[in-house]
């Protein structure tokens, strides 16, 4: 009898055991351009694939990694709220001697790893637990802090077809982002702002590796059509920590985008908590999921829509448009990226009723699972789907 109890309470252990582990951070690596890449990965321990997923990529700052960025609390919230939670690692510069994004956010005469292809990086990153997990396509979002929020804000700028709704705490645009991601993002964002008004390392002003708060805004404000005035509250007073929250929010009469800035008096260079006034977590996750019910519009949720025979495809593809399509006479232009984020064909397409063929063996595309997007001149629509080349 005492044997059984003890094999029973050992299967129940590990049955508990493996419960908990299903619900610890992973350690992964993918293989990429820029090299092997680690990344944590947070997989809620109710996950079901019948059961789309959020999914958060939080980016860490300077000189710091992904084991440390894991405790701003995201993985608490999966639990209750369906994430999936990614956290990647940067590189090493070899100048500085410290992990660093290349989002620009340099110095005058030296912005770190910027020959290192990030962006492709996290681009594949996204494609690779797509492949894995059950995503909604609609609820992937990106946070940051310090050179992560640069981060973040740079990819808000230029992978906004993969990333619908961001989040910086301590970033902004870094001084060498801005001309060279002229005419991005290409459609209005919904993007979050956390600072510090005393923030030593970004200032909120006086911002040596980018430009201030205000002139980051204004740009997105421009950007998304946005109204000049904004909504402004203040938080409540709530801890005795020395801070309190001016929140503006500003909102366009044209599109869905929302822009919202949360200026923290007083506070430094420094992720706040439910200790605080303000829990930078939990704000950002009610901005993402507050922001994710709309679509952009930039996606297939409009009367064009298209649909692409065979795929997967070996000689050639048709892309056939919906007849409820509005007139596509103009030129229309295809755009097909490898999972690394790498542009490998543009071309225009010729229309004959609504049909479009584009030959595959004229072009030397290797077998694999590609992103096509397809841009129609003088529309606001960009369509995005995945075809897979035998």
């Amino acid at each position: 009898m005492k044997n059984k109890s003890t094999i029973l309470l050992l299967f129940l252990l590990l049955l508990l055991s493996g419960n908990l582990f299903s619900q610890q951070w992973q350690t992964a690596v993918l293989q990429h351009a820029s090299g092997a890449r680690e990344y944590s990965i947070y997989v809620p321990s109710n996950y079901n694939p019948q059961n789309p997923a959020s999914l958060v990529l939080t980016l860490h700052g300077l000189g710091d990694n992904m084991t440390n960025f894991r405790n701003i609390g995201f993985n608490i919230l999966a639990e209750t709220n369906n994430i999936i939670v990614v956290t990647p690692q940067a590189i090493s510069d070899p100048i500085i001697g410290s992990t660093s994004w290349n989002s620009g956010a340099g110095f005058s005469f030296y912005t770190p790893n910027s020959t290192v292809d990030d962006v492709g990086f996290i681009s594949a990153l996204i494609d690779k637990v797509k492949q894995t997990y059950s995503i909604n396509p609609n609820k992937v979002f990106a946070c940051g802090f310090s050179m992560g929020g640069f981060m973040t804000e740079r990819l808000a700028l230029v992978l906004n077809n993969k990333i619908k709704v961001f989040a910086s705490v301590a970033g902004t645009f870094g001084n060498a982002i801005l001309p060279v991601a002229a005419g991005t993002p290409g459609r209005p964002v919904s993007i979050a702002h956390f600072h510090g008004t005393s923030d030593g390392t970004i200032g909120y002003t006086n911002n040596t590796y980018g430009n201030s708060v205000d002139d980051m805004i204004s740009y997105w404000k421009t950007n998304n059509h946005s109204v000049s005035t904004p909504v402004h509250t203040q938080l409540p007073d709530t801890a005795n920590d020395g801070y309190t929250v001016d929140h503006y929010k500003y909102v366009s009469n044209s599109n869905n985008s929302v822009i919202e800035l949360f200026k923290v008096n007083n506070a430094g260079h420094t992720w706040l908590t439910a200790q605080n006034d303000i829990s930078y977590t939990q704000k950002i996750w009610e901005f993402f999921n507050q922001n994710s019910s709309t679509l952009s519009v930039d996606e297939t949720s409009s009367s064009i829509d298209f649909s692409m025979a065979p795929n997967p495809a070996a000689d050639y593809v048709e892309f056939n448009f919906l007849s409820n399509s509005p007139d596509l006479s103009s030129a229309v232009e295809i755009v097909i990226n490898d999972l690394a984020g790498r542009t490998v064909l543009t071309q225009k397409l010729e229309s004959r009723d609504k049909k479009y063929r584009l030959s595959l063996k004229d072009h030397a595309l290797k077998s694999g699972v590609y992103l096509v997007t397809i841009k129609i001149k003088n529309s606001v629509n960009t369509l995005h789907k995945k075809l897979i080349i035998k």
